[in-house]
């Protein structure tokens, strides 16, 4: 039985050409054009464009001097100490507004619901006025109405008692907290989504030979 003949032994010279004959040559991937990566940026950066305005209006438009107004304060219907001292604080400025309500246990229900931020009501043994706030549903909200309400009562010389029937956190006396804890579930949010879309997406695509 004829054997076939070993295939000679090549140099390295001549097998490293065979090879590369054998061998698809690849050529490397040409570059994104530049037109097309700088039309690929203008969506994220006109979005974080448009975010960032929004933040600067929002801080520097509103926030940095807040005016309050039409701030609800509940009164029993037919209490014409409450009512009255209501009404002559609305005759200087447009910061509160009454409530109407027809019982005492109404307008602590709309304390509760924060329908109100405060109720202002008469003392039933002791001439005078009573103001239940809530401070812990709005602290700004709170010191605007008992601030308010205790000038006009020392003008008119109506007694005013106060009371917080839920006051705020003492670790966080202004109520910030909530605040400062959305905004930066927000901004890592934005991050977050850049970081998982570019792991989705993966490197851009290059243009075809």
């Amino acid at each position: 039985m004829h054997r076939a003949d070993p295939e000679p032994e090549r140099p390295d010279g001549q097998r490293e050409r065979v090879e590369e004959t054998v061998r698809p040559h690849r050529e490397p991937p040409a570059p994104m054009p530049l037109r097309r990566a700088i039309t690929s940026a203008v969506g994220p950066l006109l979005v974080a464009l448009v975010i960032g305005t929004g933040f600067v209006a929002a801080y520097v438009g509103a926030l940095h001097h807040p005016r309050p107004k039409d701030v609800p304060v509940g009164v029993v219907r037919g209490e014409q100490v409450a009512a009255g001292l209501l009404a002559a604080v609305r005759t200087q400025g447009r910061e509160l507004k009454a409530v109407e309500y027809h019982s005492h246990a109404d307008a602590d229900r709309a304390l509760d619901r924060r329908d109100v931020y405060a109720v202002l009501a008469g003392q039933t043994r002791t001439p005078g006025l009573t103001l239940t706030t809530a401070s812990a549903a709005a602290p700004l909200a709170g010191e605007l109405i008992t601030r308010t309400l205790t000038i006009a009562a020392e003008r008119t010389q109506v007694p005013l008692t106060v009371t917080d029937a839920v006051p705020v956190d003492p670790d966080d006396p202004r109520g910030v907290v909530p605040f400062y804890l959305a905004v930066g579930l927000v901004i890592g949010g934005y991050f977050g989504g850049i970081a998982l879309s570019g792991q989705a997406l993966g490197p851009p695509r290059t243009a075809p030979d």
